[in-house]
């Protein structure tokens, strides 16, 4: 199913009073999210977990052309998201300010970026996406799913993960659209084709132990500062957080999907 290029994630407007005067704030409802796969060609995945993101825009003073903006994000989710969230919902807030609460497809074309951009806003607003020549689609397959993030003590290395996607896009594209109703497969074979294509020996140690753990996938965000493991339920997620705590701080988490 194609969602459809409008969104459903909560955009709260309203009047507040701060020590300046009167001022116009928009808040928009977000959240956290990983991001395996960047659309840097024609195919993206962003994998989004139900824990809180929110970014803010509030004006500064009087209203008006030379109004100043103040932007927030914070929650809980965005310490286990890939960093580039923060910039992408900072740029797509400050526009929905700017059009009085309205948030629009095109616009977040424009805030995307060729490493995390697209799939990982769309995510971020509606739930895991595969993104496919710019038309999202819900990643329905993982709903009901739950998840450990774990931000890692030593983070990978995020130049080689860059360059192994970035010199063989078509491959993970391929891998994708070859497993388009399977995509906790496409997940776990874009990881082993990572390693393969890195020849890390830390991704290969990340694989076996989802293998031990009886994960239903694994994957790498391309910042290769998080790593998530896939489960059925929560008591194989939490059994599986209290050993991968050892390797950097966990979260559990369910995923979520958009209508979900």
């Amino acid at each position: 199913m194609v969602a459809a290029l409008g969104f459903s994630r909560q955009l709260h407007t309203g009047i507040v009073l701060t020590a300046t005067g009167v001022s116009r704030c928009v808040e928009i409802e977000a959240y956290t999210v990983l991001t395996p796969l960047p659309m840097v060609s024609q195919v993206g995945i962003g994998v989004a977990f139900d824990v809180p993101v929110a970014a803010e825009a509030c004006g500064l003073g009087s209203l008006g052309l030379d109004e100043e903006i103040e932007i927030h994000v914070y929650g809980r989710g965005l310490a286990f998201s890939t960093p580039s969230l923060q910039y992408l919902l900072e740029d797509v807030v400050t526009k929905a300010y700017v059009d009085n609460g309205e948030l629009s497809f095109p616009e977040l074309i424009d805030s995307a970026n060729p490493i995390t951009g697209m799939e990982t806003i769309i995510a971020s607003l509606e739930g895991s996406t595969i993104v496919v020549n710019s038309i999202p689609i819900p990643l329905h397959e993982v709903a009901d799913l739950w998840g450990v993030i774990v931000r890692l003590d030593r983070p990978l290395n995020r130049e080689k993960i860059v360059e192994g996607i970035l010199t063989n896009i078509g491959v993970y594209e391929d891998i994708v659209l070859s497993n388009i109703d399977n995509m906790l497969e496409a997940l776990y074979i874009i990881t082993n084709k990572l390693y393969e294509n890195t020849n890390m020996r830390s991704m290969r140690q990340i694989i076996r132990k989802a293998d031990r753990l009886g994960a239903l996938s694994v994957f790498v965000d391309v910042s290769g500062q998080y790593i998530a493991f896939l489960f059925d339920n929560y008591d194989d997620a939490a059994n599986a957080s209290a050993v991968l705590s050892r390797q950097g701080a966990v979260l559990e988490a369910p995923l979520t999907v958009l209508g979900i």
